[in-house]
């Protein structure tokens, strides 16, 4: 027989939406990046790696970063596996960018390492 469109294998509707909600408890816990940062981390080092560069200061243009989980690792890893997160960076305007190149792109800065 086929199987049912739509519904995936292991029913993973359930877990999936226990995972968000738990997730979204866990927010108040501490979440590090994969390279073992936090946001505050992750975003206070772009901060000052665009300083350095010569841009300005993003702290003052309202930057936030957030930790996603890793698209990649997202797709070879098992539910119960410790999910990898990627730092996200949003401008003022709600705009993403996925790690600090492309930040210093958007900018039109040089990345100075």
């Amino acid at each position: 027989g086929s199987m049912p469109v739509g519904r995936p294998g292991g029913g993973l509707g359930a877990p999936a939406a226990a995972r968000m909600a738990k997730m979204k408890h866990e927010e108040k816990t501490k979440k590090v990046s994969r390279s073992g940062k936090t946001r505050k981390q992750c975003l206070a080092e772009l901060i000052e790696k665009v300083k350095k560069a010569g841009g300005p200061d993003l702290a003052a243009e309202g930057w936030k970063c957030e930790l996603r989980p890793s698209t990649k690792a997202a797709a070879s890893q098992s539910a119960d596996d410790a999910v990898e997160l990627d730092p996200v960076y949003l401008d003022g305007d709600g705009n993403e960018f996925f790690g600090r190149k492309e930040v210093l792109k958007h900018l039109g800065l040089k990345k100075s390492e």
